[in-house]
């Protein structure tokens, strides 16, 4: 009875998943925070951010990953942070954001900022208040953040004054440039409005990478070579993620019911390991290619003489640690974190 009871308290109380009978049962849903400035900033001082541990992949000690803002407006078939946010965006004030900026570089030295979330410019007026706050704090900082093709066209007159602030790297959204490809995506942009926006960054002296994805259900290597050609025509490195259909999205629930979907491991729905085949290839076949195309666009004589002659810092920083992951690859090495030791038995 008692039991019986605190299932009963559960129902009634908004956004519990919690099991009844055996079976998982969700209460309703809990209302979204309106105002992220209300929230305290997150407890730095619980962690000792100088570690080694918590060096950012190349970037040094100065460099420190925050998130500013959650979710997204947009609502992309492939993408959990829609339905985890019901394809709503919301953020800290500009003000806000510098004064935490400020925060990690006095008191923990920080001035190489990493903005976590996937979209981190999509709102116009919180940008230009960001501008104006950092421009006014005096912080001399760099920083790089996610962003859509459209935001940075709609923003191409603010550019200029994100890269005298700072900016020095966007990774952009590209995904494909297949037209039926990015249907499928639900993405709604176009070849060239990803090229313009890539051309517009890279002539102020931004670097761009271009993230994407194989392995739709018509991807070919013809795709993916389009693809290969294309970023290296417009961008400074290419991220290529192998597509993963992840669970409660729309193309989860199409490539489930279409019974495509062979792996249900979760810890490998990273973008790293195929889940499922597609028209033309099967797993196997799927991960040789993307490695391979990696292998190509990576061991350009270009990447080699940039990694060691590039006037630019973040070209020589991040070149540098490619060709470190790239020496492992060759060699079939895993990487293993330095100073890594295992978790004793007891504890796990």
């Amino acid at each position: 009875m008692a039991e019986a009871n605190q299932l009963d308290t559960f129902e009634n109380i908004k956004g519990l998943a919690y099991r009844k009978d055996n079976v998982c049962q969700f209460s309703a849903g809990r209302s979204l925070i309106a105002d992220l400035d209300a929230l305290p900033f997150p407890a730095y001082h619980k962690i000792q951010l100088n570690h080694f541990i918590y060096n950012m992949h190349g970037m040094g000690r100065r460099a420190v990953g925050l998130s500013t803002s959650r979710g997204c407006g947009d609502n992309c078939s492939y993408c959990s942070e829609s339905i985890l946010w019901n394809a709503s965006w919301r953020g800290r004030s500009g003000p806000m954001v510098v004064k935490e900026m400020k925060m990690l570089n006095e008191d923990y030295h920080k001035s190489l900022f990493v903005f976590n979330e996937n979209s981190f410019n999509q709102d116009r007026k919180r940008n230009e208040a960001f501008l104006e706050s950092l421009g006014r704090s005096g912080l001399k900082c760099d920083f790089w953040f996610q962003s859509r093709v459209k935001d940075i066209l709609r923003d191409r007159d603010l550019i200029d004054d994100y890269k005298r602030l700072g900016l020095y790297e966007v990774m952009l959204g590209v995904e494909s440039i297949s037209p039926e490809t990015l249907k499928h995506y639900s993405k709604k942009q176009t070849i060239d409005q990803i090229r313009e926006a890539a051309e517009l960054l890279r002539s102020k002296g931004i670097m761009v990478m271009t993230n994407v994805m194989f392995g739709d259900v018509d991807d070919t290597e013809d795709t993916l070579s389009d693809i290969y050609d294309f970023a290296t025509k417009i961008g400074d490195f290419l991220v290529l993620c192998i597509t993963t259909p992840l669970p409660g999205t729309r193309y989860y629930d199409l490539a489930l019911s279409q019974g495509r979907i062979e792996e249900t491991d979760f810890s490998l729905y990273d973008f790293m390991h195929p889940i499922m085949p597609n028209n033309a290839y099967n797993r196997d076949q799927i991960l040789a290619l993307q490695k391979k195309y990696l292998r190509k666009y990576y061991t350009r004589p270009k990447i080699f003489l940039k990694m060691i002659f590039s006037l630019n810092p973040f070209i020589r920083m991040a070149y540098k640690l490619i060709m470190r992951y790239a020496w492992y690859e060759a060699r079939n090495i895993e990487w293993v974190q330095k100073n890594h030791q295992d978790v004793p038995e007891k504890l796990k």
